[in-house]
């Protein structure tokens, strides 16, 4: 009996340590520092240079980073991500790129928006801990997300600094 119950503490920390080392592997991952994009002018990002390209059947393209200043208007359904408008300027004219932003909260994020949001809801959350909002000019790094053809310019966004 007590040979059992020695066994089964010994299984029991065994277990332990094998879900705390499982935690800092995954904290390691998570805090792990993103790739930086190649600088290209806000022009630029949608010209098809840096569209995805197909390689052994997945979508593969450069990173690359642009400025802009990020904007509420045209999002879609929120979820862990949220797509938004990249604006060339901060009055937000002309034609806009559609980027994708994880909404966790935390560095290079923005925070999950109330569903009766306003402007002044947006907080970007930048690479080194700053809090932003639409009026700051913001440089996004990120890939291209679909296949090259399509019109789309759409890109999925790692790093977000302060412009």
């Amino acid at each position: 009996m007590q040979s059992e119950m020695k066994a089964k503490r010994g299984v029991r920390r065994h277990n332990a340590a094998g879900i705390v080392l499982l935690l800092i592997a995954v904290h390691a991952v998570a805090c792990k520092p993103q790739a930086r994009g190649q600088k290209v002018t806000f022009a630029e990002a949608c010209n098809g240079n840096y569209f995805s390209q197909r390689v052994k059947g997945d979508y593969v393209g450069p990173r690359i980073a642009f400025p802009g200043y990020i904007s509420l208007s045209g999002m879609g359904l929120q979820s862990d991500t949220l797509m938004v408008e990249l604006h060339e300027t901060p009055a937000k004219k002309g034609k806009p790129i559609r980027v994708s932003l994880y909404t966790h909260g935390g560095k290079n994020s923005i925070n999950k928006l109330p569903s009766r949001y306003k402007p002044s809801d947006l907080k970007i959350n930048v690479e080194t801990g700053e809090v932003l909002t639409s009026e700051d000019k913001v440089i996004v790094h990120g890939e291209h997300i679909g296949g090259p053809g399509e019109p789309l310019c759409l890109f999925k966004i790692f790093v977000i600094e302060k412009g």
